[in-house]
């Protein structure tokens, strides 16, 4: 299940008004794949050989949304 972080920050100059807000969410999700496969050959009696397999793969992605608004102080 995703997680979400709505956070309302007041966004201002140094010395200014709290005139606006500014929000941000960020969404991120990941995924991995790991997958091997072993193979014993022998040859003869002499000779004994071992293949190691495998693949390890990592996707992740992001996404973001970001609002600037002034705030109407009437």
């Amino acid at each position: 299940m995703p997680a979400f972080d709505l956070s309302n920050d007041m966004y201002t100059a140094l010395g200014s008004n709290p005139d606006h807000i500014f929000r941000q969410v960020t969404n991120f999700n990941s995924s991995t794949i790991n997958a091997f496969t072993t193979y014993n050959w022998d040859l003869k009696e002499d000779h004994n050989f071992k293949f190691i397999l495998g693949i390890n793969r990592v996707a992740a992605t992001t996404e973001w949304q970001s609002q600037h608004k002034p705030v109407n102080r009437h």
